[in-house]
């Protein structure tokens, strides 16, 4: 998450304007770093051949959850992480 994002979404939160977020509480209670574990097991795209930095494991595989939850398309999710506080808080 960038910068000027994040700073924006934390401002958000400690004005009370977002309301509290049932994605954020259910993010909070999964413990990721086994799922990372086993994800970066799978993804061998580790080359030191150059090109654009790999997404992390984590963030990928969130963005597929909230595709499954909320059936959403590919271009779709992108618009509602744009879009939506609850969708980017978690991410």
């Amino acid at each position: 998450m960038n910068y000027f994002v994040g700073w924006a979404f934390k401002t958000a939160r400690e004005n009370k304007k977002m309301p509290e977020n049932r994605l954020l509480q259910i993010s909070a209670l999964i413990d990721w770093s086994p799922i990372r574990k086993r994800l970066d097991e799978m993804y061998k795209n580790k080359t030191e051949r150059g090109g654009r930095p790999n997404c992390d494991v984590i963030v990928m595989f969130k963005i597929l959850i909230l595709q499954q939850w909320y059936g959403l398309s590919d271009i779709e999710v992108e618009r509602q992480i744009a879009g939506r506080l609850s969708f980017l808080g978690i991410l």
